[in-house]
């Protein structure tokens, strides 16, 4: 937080079994700042002492997700299909 402002906030998207899908969202004024990997390492942190695997999904376009990722130690594993409904 900056007074008011949210910087950053990572958040459970989901959760399956011990599975927690990890989602962070920047807001736009403050990205590349660093502010997002430091909000992950809390959320894997809470995931550590609560017995949840931490897991990660990104669309292959959204490189700066990819490379936080990366970054946090995760490892691409399966490479899923992403759909779009067009109308």
């Amino acid at each position: 937080m900056n007074e008011n402002d949210v910087i950053s906030i990572a958040f459970s998207s989901c959760i399956f079994d011990n599975l927690l899908e990890i989602g962070v969202e920047t807001s736009e004024k403050y990205r590349n700042m660093g502010f997002a990997k430091y909000a992950c390492i809390e959320l894997i942190s809470y995931c550590q002492k609560n017995n949840y695997t931490p897991i990660w999904a990104c669309r292959l376009e959204n490189t700066g997700s990819y490379l936080l990722a990366k970054s946090l130690g995760f490892e691409e594993t399966i490479t899923l299909p992403y759909y779009e409904l067009i109308k």
